[in-house]
Parts: C-alpha cells; sequence; structure tokens
C-alpha cells in the first residue's frame, strides 16, 4: 500500500508540476518565514535531567499555479547548539537537530468545475482536527502526509473525508529508540509495531449554527488497530451588554480494538466537560475529563483536547481509570500575554499527580517576541514511598518575516 501510494504521489506531483510551474505569475507568490531560540531544561531529579539550546528557521512559501490550483509548503531546519546533563539531553528534550518538509500539498478548487464548495488537498499538510491538532510547542508543528477532501454540505454544515498514509509528530528528535520523531512515519510504526499498515482513514462533520452552537462529530479508523469515535458540542451565551460571554462544551470519545489485531483488547472510554468565561482581554477556564476504566486513552496524534497541551505531562491524564481537572486562566493586554494553568489527577491506584504551568509573552512592534514558560509537577503515592516533583524551564526568542 505504501509503496504504491508513494509511486502515485510521485507521478502526480511531478506531472502537475511540470506543466504549471512555468504559469506562476509572480505576483501570485507568497512567502513568510521565522527563526526562534529555545533555552530548554528539565529536571525530574536525581540524573534526569538536562538542557540544552537550540535554533530554528521556518520558511513557508504558497504559490498559486492557476486560477484552481496552488501549492503549499513549510521548510524547517532546527540546529541543536549546545547540551548538558542527562546524555543526548537534546534528544531527551525533543530539541535535537533535524531538517524536515514540513509540508508540500496541492490545493484544488473544486468548485469552478461545478463540484460546489470543494476542495481536494493532496501532499504533506498540518491540519487542525479534533483528534489531530497542529501542535506547536516547541520548534515543530506536527503533520501528516495523506489526501483530504474538503467540502460544504450546507452552509452551516461542513465534511472532510481523509486519508493518512504517513505523519510526523510535533517532536524534533531525528534518529534514536523513540517513535516520536520529526520522521513521517505509518501509524503502526509510531505505535511500536513494524509498520506496513493501511494508514488511517477518517471523517469529520461540523455544524455550526450562528456563533452560539458547534457541533462536530468525527471518526478514525486503522486496519488491525482501532476505531476512534468522537462527538464535541460547544454551546456559547454571549451578553451583547457586558461584552462577556459563557462557553459549555462536551467531549466525547469512544476507542474500540479491532477483533484479531494488534490491539484487539483495546477499549477505551473519554469524557471531557469544559466551562469558560471571557470578559474582555480575560479568559477563565475550567474543566474535568474522566477516562474510564477499561484501556488508557490512545493519543498518536497530539490532539485538540483541553487536557493535552501541558508542559511536562506529568499528570499522565490519559490513563485508565483516571479522573482530571483544569483550571486556565489566559489575560492579554497590548503586547502581554499571561497563561497560568493547573492540571490534578487522580489514578486508580490512588497516586495523585498535579502540574502547574505558566507563560509570560511580550511581543515587539518589529515582529519580535519573547516568551518564558515554567512548569512544575508534584506526584504523590499511597504507603511508605516518597514524593516526587520535576521542573520544566523554557526560554523563546522569536522573530517573523
Amino acid at each position: 500500500m505504501k509503496s504504491l501510494y508513494n509511486v502515485f504521489i510521485i507521478i502526480l506531483i511531478a506531472s502537475i508540476a511540470a506543466s504549471s510551474l512555468e504559469a506562476i505569475d509572480p505576483s501570485e507568490f507568497e512567502f513568510e518565514g521565522s527563526t526562534q531560540l529555545l533555552v530548554m531544561g528539565r529536571d525530574y531529579g536525581g540524573d534526569v535531567k538536562g538542557d540544552s539550546t537550540s535554533v530554528s528557521m521556518t520558511l513557508e512559501a504558497r504559490a498559486r499555479l492557476s486560477d484552481a490550483i496552488s501549492i503549499d509548503g513549510q521548510f524547517l531546519h532546527v540546529q541543536n547548539l549546545d547540551e548538558s546533563g542527562r546524555p543526548d539531553a537534546a534528544y531527551w528534550l525533543s530539541n535535537d537537530t533535524t531538517t524536515v518538509l514540513n509540508e508540500l500539498y496541492f490545493d484544488w478548487d473544486l468548485s469552478r468545475s461545478g463540484a460546489g464548495d470543494t476542495r481536494i488537498q493532496l501532499g504533506r499538510q498540518i491540519p487542525a482536527y479534533e483528534f489531530f491538532g497542529s501542535y506547536k510547542i516547541r520548534h515543530k508543528e506536527q503533520s501528516l502526509e495523506g489526501v483530504v477532501l474538503k467540502t460544504k454540505a450546507a452552509k452551516e454544515l461542513s465534511l472532510d473525508f481523509g486519508h493518512i498514509e504517513r505523519f510526523s509528530t510535533w517532536a524534533c528528535r531525528e534518529g534514536g529508540p523513540s517513535t516520536v520523531t520529526s520522521e513521517f512515519m505509518d501509524l503502526s510504526e509510531r505505535l511500536g509495531f513494524g509498520g506496513g499498515d493501511n494508514g488511517v482513514q477518517f471523517v469529520s462533520a461540523k455544524l455550526s449554527q450562528d456563533e452560539s452552537f458547534d457541533l462536530t462529530a468525527y471518526d478514525y479508523f486503522a486496519n488491525d488497530f482501532y476505531n476512534n469515535a468522537g462527538l464535541k458540542a460547544v454551546w456559547t451565551f454571549a451578553d451583547t451588554n457586558s461584552g462577556s460571554s459563557w462557553a459549555v462544551s462536551g467531549h466525547y470519545i469512544q476507542q474500540d480494538g479491532e477483533s484479531g489485531g494488534n490491539m484487539a483488547e483495546h477499549d477505551a472510554r473519554s469524557l471531557e466537560m469544559n466551562l469558560s468565561y471571557k470578559q474582555g482581554d480575560l479568559t477563565l477556564d475550567a474543566g474535568w475529563t474522566r477516562i474510564e476504566d477499561g484501556s488508557s486513552l490512545a493519543a498518536p496524534f497530539r490532539t485538540s483536547y483541553l487536557i493535552d497541551p501541558s508542559l511536562l505531562w506529568y499528570t499522565n491524564q490519559y490513563e485508565s481509570g483516571t479522573d482530571s481537572v483544569h483550571l486556565k486562566s489566559v489575560y492579554k493586554r497590548d503586547a502581554w500575554t499571561f497563561v497560568a494553568l493547573l492540571i490534578e489527577a487522580s489514578h486508580e491506584d490512588d497516586r495523585k499527580e498535579r502540574e502547574y504551568d505558566v507563560v509570560v509573552k511580550y511581543a515587539f512592534e518589529n515582529n519580535v517576541w519573547i516568551a518564558f514558560k515554567g512548569g512544575y509537577g508534584q506526584r504523590s503515592f499511597e504507603g511508605n514511598l516518597p514524593d516526587e516533583d520535576a521542573t520544566d524551564l523554557r526560554l523563546f526568542i522569536g522573530h517573523s518575516f
């Protein structure tokens, strides 16, 4: 399957490029880029600590080949400058030296062919779904390699159908023992199996009613592994007099292992409830997530789940039989952004884990920004086992052009 897919992609891209590149109008070419310095250190106690300094350059380009076809690309290079502490500290921190063509896809607008509001995107691309978010937390966003068909069934209803042949995670690792690397791999490799699967097929439908209600239903299927079905509803209540708004959301996920497959015994259920309040520059958010007894929730793709983007991942909030609560506040004023996050998880074995994260960011007028991110984790056990703690400190300096 993989070899046939690769041959098809190469032939198709080459034929389109050969017939279209000569017709590119320079005025239809867009280019932008950014650079970023990251100084990062983690300390889990004992010898499990290290730090690294890395710098990255991201180049993005978009060219319109015709009225209906455009090509988008993103090139990323990350360079490890220094490391100390734990051996291979930069690799452990996911800030290793790597070079990757993170995006390169053709975008066909089929509306001119009488197909309505429909487009096809083929190649490497950075999508944004509930089960597969862009998830840029350091230098790199995760990306899929495949084909996606986007269409509008009605003004309020959008549908996406896709096939993921391979994907590249958010990490900037290259080589090494971990499957969390920048390389494009298929799902079975990411899950620690031998590879050679049939890819991941997915569908996502979103219904929007004005700005007061959103309903998203999605499903992705990996043959010989499992099926993942999700449903998320968001209700928004706005007060036009005060300029404030409340939002209530619920997100249910059901994962079932394929009979006779590599994960035949997999049986995971998750329910996420969230309440948020927005007043001017301030947003407050509180929520609860339950992973039912049975299996831990599989998350080979980083997601848009509200409990996902923490610095340390210290709370292991996807484990079977885990209840997590979170509190988050975001304040944006002029060039400043302040974020505070608390996640606390209670596990089946009575283990308690919590994490505190803070972010302070300032954006200068010349497209330069600086940010500090800090995380502190605590872990306590039943019995006489000693408590544990960990820290995560990061300094970012970025510039876009």
